[in-house]
């Protein structure tokens, strides 16, 4: 038996959800998008979890029919399903319509789905706000070319020094970060940067550790940079060539150039999303390197054969492995990450440290919430420990 369900989501669409009581493996999605009045026709993409978030894949690309755009997704997973429409760039994603930005669009999809939405306006439709450089004095970019071998890109590279650097003798620690557009600069930033110089310069002042920080902007194929398996879907990974250009190359060029403690245990590794999956693959895959981690709303999703590593690897590794994610991501992705973190957890010596944030979303700005938790506990002695905040 068919049920139709005919609901208003918060833009007013209305969406034909048709519900069975079979179960199925995969889903299909049909998606009719109106857009504004008074825009010309142009290239219309969905970029979402299901694609990495690319936001002008050929392969989600709307096609128009003279009134709307429409696309059918094939083969997409049961469960929540977050999106956004572009035109090509996050530079020309979907905004509200007084051009604030909205949130990700969230559906939960059961089964074959059809859906009927508008886009209530475009980023370039308003004057852009002039944005302005917000990295401190202590964040500098390295004039050094980096090759990649087997990425066919060289690296641009961003270090954050501590205050004290130029006036100590003093060795310190290093955060080894991706996504390194997102980490110091507003200018930088498409959706907001995560305030690492700024949260680290006030916790300094207050008495707490100091690091350095190396940030590494990705590339124009971030999905396979940052994923360690070949996809069906996405093709080959090539997270073991990223990874070990960071252990083989960068960190030699960084240890040599700096006065840095070597030591696995003073060395971490953290990013978001697919930065998340990549750098708890990279702790995992070489604990003689990245001795602690940092794992915020990993993309576990991509990459199931994490779990069968977690089971080989996880008595291998100690150190400490830090994990968050936010409720708002969806279910699925909470028990993505709580599985691979308690099989973890069985198995390991490390110390484990898992959040689950009610209210956090899957972007920047819950990641700098976090940040400096993640930070003074990487830092400290730290003891296991497991939190839903409220």
């Amino acid at each position: 038996m068919t049920i139709r369900i005919a609901i208003r989501n918060s833009v007013h669409a209305l969406a034909l959800l048709l519900l069975s009581h079979v179960s199925i493996s995969q889903v299909r999605l049909q998606v009719f998008l109106e857009t504004p009045e008074g825009t010309y026709p142009g290239s219309v993409f969905v970029a979402g979890d299901f694609n990495g978030w690319d936001p002008g894949s050929p392969g989600e690309l709307l096609q128009y029919n003279g009134k709307d755009y429409t696309i059918i997704l094939d083969s997409l997973k049961p469960g929540p399903f977050q999106y956004k429409f572009t035109r090509g760039s996050w530079e020309d994603v979907e905004v509200m319509p007084d051009g604030s930005d909205r949130n990700n669009r969230v559906l939960e999809l059961r089964s074959d789905t059809i859906i009927r939405l508008r886009v209530e306006a475009w980023k370039s439709a308003f004057s852009v706000r002039r944005k302005m450089s917000t990295a401190g004095k202590q964040v500098f970019a390295l004039p050094d070319s980096f090759d990649m071998p087997g990425l066919g890109r060289f690296a641009k590279i961003h270090v954050y020094l501590p205050a004290s650097y130029k006036h100590s003798r003093k060795q310190y620690p290093v955060i080894y970060m991706h996504d390194g557009q997102n980490l110091f600069d507003e200018l930088r930033a498409p959706f907001g940067e995560w305030g690492i110089d700024e949260t680290l310069d006030s916790l300094v002042r207050a008495g707490h550790p100091e690091a350095i920080i190396v940030g590494i902007d990705n590339g124009p194929r971030r999905v396979n940079e940052y994923t360690p398996f070949d996809t069906e879907k996405f093709g080959a990974g090539q997270g073991d060539a990223y990874v070990a250009f960071i252990a083989n190359r960068l960190k030699p060029f960084i240890d040599k150039k700096y006065r840095t403690l070597r030591a696995p245990e003073h060395t971490a590794i953290a990013g978001s999303s697919l930065g998340g999956l990549i750098s708890y693959y990279a702790w995992l895959s070489k604990p003689n390197v990245f001795g602690n981690a940092g794992v915020f709303s990993p993309s576990f999703w991509i990459a199931p054969r994490i779990l069968p590593l977690t089971d080989s690897l996880a008595a291998t590794v100690t150190g400490k492995c830090f994990f968050y994610i936010g409720e708002q991501e969806g279910d699925r992705y909470v028990k993505d990450m709580q599985e691979v973190a308690d099989r973890l957890g069985a198995r390991t010596r490390a110390i484990m440290y898992s959040v689950v944030d009610p209210i956090g979303e899957h972007k920047e700005a819950s990641w700098r919430k976090w940040f400096a938790e993640f930070y003074l506990w990487i830092m400290g002695n730290g003891f296991n420990r497991q939190l839903r905040t409220r």
